[in-house]
């Protein structure tokens, strides 16, 4: 899965390179107005590595020639090691159990409680629904979410993290899961 990433991610970038005429002509003056040249980079950490879990957070922060500034997005891989499973964020909850709206409405309260927050933008980028739930990472005491820039809050506000500590889900979370460890 990781080196499918990759291989999609790379694949990104080669298609950012091939333009068309007119793409060719707009990039050509913006190196004329000097902006500076269409940018990607990537960094990893490390947020839990056990004998049974890796958690892995990947931060890719791309700019393109002559966009207003560059933007930040992840990417979250949370494996099981033995037998190698990669895990999703139902696999760690009870099965039956809807963990989505007591994810959404915790990570809804922290954010709302951080500096600068926009209740729009909160409650619209943590409705109840996997796709803004699905970049997270597992820690020690905690399960983190990342939300990018845009997602809960305009970009002047960065991307933001909300970290729920294991005991505060532990009505939910399977005590046989691939958390057993750490709950």
């Amino acid at each position: 899965r990781l080196a499918g990433w990759i291989a999609e991610e790379m694949q990104d970038l080669r298609a950012c390179r091939i333009w068309s005429r007119e793409e060719r002509d707009r990039r050509k003056i913006l190196e004329d107005t000097k902006f500076p040249r269409t940018q990607l980079s990537c960094r990893y950490a490390v947020s839990l590595f056990t004998a049974e879990l890796l958690s892995l957070n990947f931060v890719i922060w791309f700019y393109g020639s002559g966009a207003a500034h560059g933007n930040t997005r992840f990417k979250t891989f949370n494996l099981l090691l033995d037998p190698p499973t990669s895990l999703h964020l139902g696999s760690i909850f009870t099965t039956g159990v809807n963990y989505l709206p007591l994810v959404a409405s915790m990570c809804r309260e922290d954010l709302l409680r951080q500096a600068d927050a926009d209740p729009e933008s909160v409650t619209r980028g943590t409705a109840p629904e996997y796709k803004h739930f699905s970049n997270f990472t597992l820690t020690e005491t905690a399960l983190r979410f990342l939300f990018p820039p845009y997602q809960v809050g305009p970009f002047s506000w960065g991307p933001r993290e909300v970290s729920i500590p294991y005991s505060s889900l532990s009505a939910v979370i399977s005590k046989d899961g691939p958390l057993r460890s750490l709950v």
